[in-house]
């Protein structure tokens, strides 16, 4: 059985949709395998056992109604995420019948509309070993325990050294020095608690503060800092964006905000006026997660986005997938031919990053260069990682 503690089965889909839905699982925690029969099914709830099973109904006869019944036998305790294309009454009767078998059914969608959905099921969904209620998480915002991590993002140079001069700010949640969550073990809590706007907010502040230290001190990083979609719609945000850097005597185009490729795809109105009020006032955009949602880079590039982030499931594929890389080198040539550039996220190797330098990856990011790092620590790391660039 999967050590891991979140476990995925995608029941009969086609390859291109597994492909895309095991990519939105990996990045969230989650381990994954394929049913494609209901006997390969059987023996996935006995061995694998997962905690979360996608059903699509136009895939597997019956309505589904042999996997539930499969399901109910076999004592799974695995929330049902169910999707197909048909709209109403093939998701509606296969939703009754689980819960006549006594089975839980957390989401159901049409597919066109799916793989959002299915990224917040799977977010509230996850399962932790460390125990967070919103009360809690509410503490730790008003006792400034959400605080920044910076991960380094290195630069691809000619001399084929990759030198950091930039990094991310996550907002990571400082329980104490031994026990810090990451965001993607913590933000769904905050989304679902409306915590979200005053997390990024003082996130913000803070990292800002911190350029300007650093600009003081000569290091003149460059600082991502991720929007969430409630940020979009916040219409003061860039001019009071645009106030903290300018007290703060820092360049605006020194810090880029990056918005999820999904949250990208589904423009409002206000959305496109607080982006392009950012980039105005000479804010750098990037796209992030970029290969986890349906999209298309013409699309993408509407306001004039500045940065390209190639999703980290993507690039952990590339490692043993033929077809992965050649997205990858499609997306880098294609981004670079529209003046983006392009950051490849999780990258664990060494072997990782030769490759993306062979075929003009600009930037990386990920564990091999550094895990996210308090201000105070960061430094010393690039010390340690620029020591060969200036060699």
């Amino acid at each position: 059985m999967s050590k891991r503690l979140n476990r995925f089965l995608i029941v009969d889909m086609t390859e291109d949709a597994c492909r895309q839905f095991s990519r939105v699982a990996r990045r969230l925690g989650y381990s994954w395998e394929t049913a494609d029969s209901l006997q390969t099914f059987s023996t996935a709830l006995d061995k694998f056992a997962p905690t979360v099973i996608l059903i699509d109904l136009q895939s597997v006869e019956n309505g589904g109604l042999d996997y539930l019944k499969a399901m109910r036998d076999q004592n799974s305790a695995a929330q049902i995420v169910l999707t197909s294309d048909d709209a109403g009454r093939p998701l509606e009767t296969a939703k009754q019948l689980a819960e006549f078998l006594g089975l839980s059914v957390i989401a159901s969608s049409r597919s066109s509309i799916f793989l959002n959905v299915l990224r917040n099921e799977l977010r509230r969904a996850r399962q932790s070993r460390t125990e967070m209620t919103l009360s809690d998480l509410q503490d730790a915002v008003r006792n400034g325990d959400i605080r920044p991590y910076y991960q380094p993002k290195a630069s691809n140079s000619a001399n084929k050294a990759w030198p950091v001069s930039e990094v991310e700010a996550l907002p990571s949640w400082h329980m104490s020095e031994s026990n810090v969550i990451m965001p993607e073990d913590f933000c769904w809590l905050a989304e679902d608690g409306g915590l979200m706007p005053e997390i990024t907010n003082s996130l913000l502040g803070r990292v800002i503060e911190q350029m300007s230290v650093w600009n003081a001190k000569k290091l003149n990083l460059r600082v991502a800092v991720n929007l969430p979609a409630s940020s979009l719609t916040d219409r003061s945000l860039p001019r009071r964006l645009f106030g903290m850097a300018t007290r703060a005597q820092v360049d605006c185009s020194a810090l880029t905000l990056e918005i999820s490729e999904a949250n990208a795809m589904n423009y409002s109105t206000a959305a496109v006026e607080v982006l392009t009020n950012l980039k105005s006032m000479g804010f750098k955009l990037a796209i992030d997660e970029f290969g986890t949602s349906y999209s298309s880079l013409e699309q993408l590039c509407r306001l004039k986005f500045d940065e390209l982030k190639i999703d980290s499931s993507l690039v952990h594929e590339s490692r043993v997938s033929g077809e992965a890389r050649t997205i990858i080198e499609a997306t880098v040539l294609l981004a670079q031919k529209l003046g983006l550039s392009v950051c490849a996220e999780g990258v664990e190797s060494q072997r990782t990053l030769q490759y993306l330098g062979k075929i003009g990856c600009n930037k990386a990011q990920g564990n091999y260069i550094s895990r996210p790092l308090l201000a105070n620590m960061l430094e010393a790391r690039l010390n340690e990682w620029n020591v060969p660039a200036s060699m």
